[in-house]
Order: structure tokens, then C-alpha cells, then sequence
């Protein structure tokens, strides 16, 4: 093993930026999620990817709401996707560096002119992904202004050199002191590019993110509603629409009331959601669980054929399926008639839209894309509002501290007792890999 191989694994065993809990909280999730998990990889999955299935027909017009896209750089081919489906995609993507200079733009410039071109066919804006989830690379750029703009002038210059139409910001793991940089550094990018969209938490622990004043900067706040269940914690929903009995209050409804609590705009908020499941080691079938050893993510493909093979279960609390592989496993996971529940749910809300980590997973799933053209297009919506609370009793955690006056700032402001959290855990590297993963931790590597 390479020293950067046994410096990559370190590091993923102790992931930068990982939280501490609030007192009375479970062990947390780190503040990085699946974003930075499936970098570290390629793509940490189990099952075997399958060629992509042809596009669906391109319509005459795009959807009504946003439709946001992450595509990876490892992901299928580009013009294998339903770009009809989408309004917005994000390459991702390139590395902030703590000079405020950008590294790996390669996973850039070898695709944004494609992604470009395909983009204009149908109408869909192209981002490109700035990725940073190290906290001494936080720490030293968004609290100089000086390499900020160094930051912002070459994105810009990236995006102009394409034609591409603004930067998506994937920043994870930033620090509460580092709130009101962060917040300028957006700002700042706003001016220089077209469009800024934000990668956000679905649960901000410490308070680092001004909701607010990044709703009033931003063109969107990308929030990343998968993982409430992450993989170093007791399996249960990814993306959980509502909370309840067994579960904890935290789902995709508590964290748009939270954002909206705290002054996020609805016509900015967007709700993420996945095109993947995972699978943890159990004690036994019991529901909740208690996981033995880390989850693993499994794409949407083979958690759908493995829910076909040992049958398919429904949690109805959280509108989320889930099956049993052998007495000692359980995958949770989300489908077509799951995503259909939520995206309904989030269209009828009225908020800017919705999005998926990440684009190719679903190998273009016919009947996914179907369902996501009925519903956002022509302000599409079911009859009635889904029902997701046929089996749900009073909650028994005590309501989020901002409920009595709290700052989300503040340190106790997190104060809710639950089994879930927003983010996930870095599961352990496969020993290839990724020279991208080598770029996030060179840096740290000794002299």
C-alpha cells in the first residue's frame, strides 16, 4: 500500500469535520455525507451497474419546477440520461484547493462542452461543482478574502470558457465560525457568475449555515434530504417524508419547516433526494434495527431487484420500502411509488423543486423519469395529498430547541433525542483509489 493509499484510508476512518453531538444526542453522522462517500470509491455500491437504458422522448417543453441533477464524473455516459426530465445539471466536479486555486478541473473541462451541448437541446442549465469537505481547506479560504476571490475569479473563468450557466457549491463539513465567510464567499461568487446553488444540510448541527442571508444570496439551496438514517449508525429511511413513532422527528417535512423557521425563501429550497439505498448488518429483522457493522449503499437497480427477490416491505411513517436480504440484513431504500409520495408532497408545497444524488444511478429508469415528467410538469400533482400517516403515534422527542427562542447558533440549538441524523459516516476505500481522492488528501500527506 501506498502512503497516500494508507493516508487516504486514515482519513476516511476519521473523516474531516465530523461533529460531536449535542448532549443527549445519539452518536452523530459526520458532517460530511454521501457526496464525499461516493467520491472516495467512485461510487460505493454494491450490485453491479447495468448499461443504461435509452432516454426517455424529449417533450416540447422542460418541467415546471426545478429539477436538479448532480452527475458524477464516474457516472454513465452523459447523453444517456433523461435531460428532458431535468432543468438543472451539476458536473461534478472540481476541488478547492487551500490557496483558493481549484485542482482535478479535468472531471470539468474533459465534459462541461458535452454537457453544454446537451444542456442546450433541452433547455437544461449546466453547473459546475466546486467540492471541498476538508476543514483546514475551509478555514483558510472562506477567512481570506484574498483567496476567495482567487476562488471566484477562476470558477468564473471555468464557466465562462463553456458557455455554462452558473457554480453549484459543495462545501460540507464548514464550521460554525466560519459562518459569516462562507456566507460573503457566496455572495461574493454570485456576483461573477450567473447562477450560485448551494449544497445544504438537511440538519445544520452546529448552526453554520445562515439559512436566511444564503436564501437571499443563492439561486438555490440544494438540500441534501438523504442519509437521515447514515451509514455508521441503526439502519431505517434515507429519506424519511414525515417522523413518528419508532422514528425521530427528523424527516424531509421537519427539515423544510426548520429552513423555513430561520428565513429560507421557499422559492429558493430544493429538496434532494436518492437515487440509491443501503443495506446494514442487523442483529436481526427488527424493526427498528440495530446494525452490527456500517451500512453499505447499493444503487437504485440492485436495491430494487434484491426488495423484488426477498420481498418488498412498506414503512408507511416515512413512506419509505425496505426488505429483509437474510435474517441478519436490512435494505432500505426508495422506489418509484416512495419518490412519488415525496415529490408530490414537495410540488404541492410550492417550493422551488426537487433533485437527485446522482444522475446515471437509476440507469435511466423509464418508469422513474415517467413518474417525475407527471408530476412536474404542468404544475402535475395527484388528486389528493398522499397519506403517510396511516401507522404514525405522537412523537415522544421533545420538539427542536429553536421552538423555545433558541439561535440556530446557539449550542444547545439541537437538542432533539433520535435515532437518525443528516449525514453519513466515510465508509472504508476499496485500496484503488480515486486520483481525485488522492487530490483531497495529498495535502496532508507529510513532507
Amino acid at each position: 500500500m501506498t502512503a497516500h493509499a494508507a493516508l487516504a484510508l486514515a482519513l476516511l476512518a476519521n473523516p474531516a469535520g465530523a461533529a460531536e453531538p449535542p448532549p443527549g444526542e445519539p452518536a452523530p453522522a459526520s458532517t460530511l455525507g454521501q457526496h464525499a462517500r461516493d467520491l472516495t470509491s467512485h461510487v460505493l455500491v454494491t450490485g453491479a451497474r447495468h448499461p443504461a437504458a435509452p432516454p426517455t422522448p424529449a417533450p416540447t417543453e422542460g418541467p415546471d419546477v426545478t429539477v436538479y441533477g448532480y452527475w458524477p464524473f464516474w457516472g454513465d455516459d452523459l447523453d444517456t440520461m433523461a435531460w428532458d426530465q431535468l432543468s438543472h445539471l451539476a458536473v461534478f466536479g472540481v476541488i478547492l484547493e487551500s490557496d483558493g486555486s481549484l485542482s482535478s478541473t479535468s472531471y470539468w473541462t474533459d465534459n462541461a462542452a458535452q454537457a453544454v451541448a446537451l444542456g442546450a437541446q433541452h433547455e437544461v442549465k449546466v453547473h459546475l461543482c466546486l467540492i471541498g469537505f476538508e476543514d483546514d481547506v475551509h478555514e483558510a479560504v472562506l477567512s481570506s478574502p484574498s483567496r476567495r476571490a482567487a476562488a471566484v475569479a477562476e470558477l468564473a473563468e471555468l464557466v465562462e470558457a463553456y458557455g455554462a450557466d452558473g457554480v453549484n457549491v459543495d462545501l460540507e463539513g464548514v464550521g460554525s465560525d466560519l459562518k459569516d465567510d462562507f456566507t460573503a464567499f457566496i455572495q461574493e461568487l454570485a456576483a461573477a457568475v450567473d447562477e450560485v446553488f448551494v449544497a445544504m444540510p438537511a440538519i445544520d448541527w452546529s448552526g453554520a449555515f445562515d439559512y436566511d442571508e444564503l436564501s437571499k444570496a443563492a439561486d438555490g439551496l440544494f438540500i441534501m434530504s438523504y442519509g437521515y438514517h447514515w451509514s455508521g449508525g441503526d439502519p431505517g429511511p434515507l429519506a424519511p417524508l414525515a417522523g413518528g413513532d419508532p422514528w425521530s422527528v427528523y424527516s424531509i417535512q421537519w427539515t423544510v419547516d426548520d429552513y423555513r423557521s430561520w428565513g429560507a425563501s421557499d422559492d429558493k429550497l430544493i429538496i434532494g433526494l436518492p437515487l440509491y439505498g443501503r443495506s446494514w448488518p442487523t442483529t436481526d429483522n427488527g424493526v427498528p434495527g440495530e446494525a452490527t457493522e456500517e451500512g453499505t449503499s447499493v444503487v437504485w437497480a440492485s436495491s430494487h431487484s434484491q426488495g423484488q427477490a426477498t420481498g418488498r416491505l412498506w414503512d408507511s411513517v416515512t413512506s419509505t420500502p425496505y426488505t429483509f436480504p437474510d435474517s441478519t440484513h436490512q435494505l432500505w431504500y426508495d422506489d418509484v411509488e416512495s419518490l412519488e409520495i415525496k415529490i408530490d408532497w414537495i410540488v404541492q408545497e410550492g417550493i422551488q423543486g426537487l433533485g437527485f444524488w446522482a444522475l446515471t444511478y437509476d440507469d435511466a429508469d423509464p418508469d422513474l423519469w415517467t413518474m417525475v415528467d407527471a408530476l412536474t410538469r404542468h404544475q402535475g400533482g395527484q388528486d389528493s395529498e398522499p397519506d403517510t400517516t396511516d401507522s404514525r403515534q405522537p412523537d415522544t422527542g421533545e420538539p427542536p430547541a429553536q421552538d423555545s427562542g433558541a439561535r440556530r447558533d446557539d449550542p444547545g440549538y439541537r437538542s432533539v433525542t433520535g435515532r437518525c441524523a443528516c449525514a453519513g459516516r466515510a465508509a472504508p476505500a476499496p485500496l484503488a483509489l480515486l486520483p481525485l481522492l488522492l487530490a483531497l488528501v495529498r495535502r496532508r500527506s507529510a513532507a
